[in-house]
């Protein structure tokens, strides 16, 4: 589980790079906006976590905060609709203070039926995205499998065998 954290700070530490490069190219703003970044993951996450252990359906709602920001990055690319900032924000609590809202209002259950229906034809469409995405994948992996074996040879060569492991 420490591990899976830690790789899940590191990926936002590079989306974090990523961002900052792209604001500016000042490599002392960079370290300084990657260092906060960081920091304000360690500190966020301990939150983060005492309050879905607090509020469970949080857990679910996070994966439909994502889907709205998902959705918004489509309408701006492919249909041009800009959303404000505020706007985004106002999408992003709206959707967990609904979450709550439903998990603590036993009458708005009677919906859980809906959900279920809508939950199982995003399952669908997942299943359809993997199965027309398959022929790519594996022409990705013969693809990296072919460059390793290529790589392989010379990186024996010039770092000997305890660089690749046993």
């Amino acid at each position: 589980m420490v591990i899976a954290v830690e790789l899940a700070d590191l990926a936002f530490s590079l989306d974090n790079v990523v961002a900052v490069v792209a604001l500016s190219d000042n490599l002392y703003i960079v370290m300084f906006g990657v260092f906060m970044g960081i920091l304000t993951m360690r500190f966020a996450a301990g939150i983060f976590t005492w309050m879905i252990l607090r509020e469970p359906i949080l857990k679910p709602a996070a994966y439909l905060v994502v889907f709205n920001i998902g959705a918004e990055l489509l309408l701006d690319e492919f249909a041009g609709i800009e959303f404000s900032s505020a706007l985004k924000f106002t999408i992003s609590a709206g959707t967990l203070i609904l979450f709550v809202i439903y998990a603590h209002v036993k009458p708005l259950h009677i919906l859980q039926p809906g959900f279920n229906w809508v939950a199982e034809g995003m399952a669908n469409v997942n299943e359809l995205l993997d199965w027309l995405l398959k022929p790519l994948v594996l022409i990705l992996k013969v693809l990296f499998r072919a460059i390793r074996f290529v790589l392989h040879p010379i990186i024996n060569f010039f770092f000997g065998k305890s660089a690749t492991g046993p």
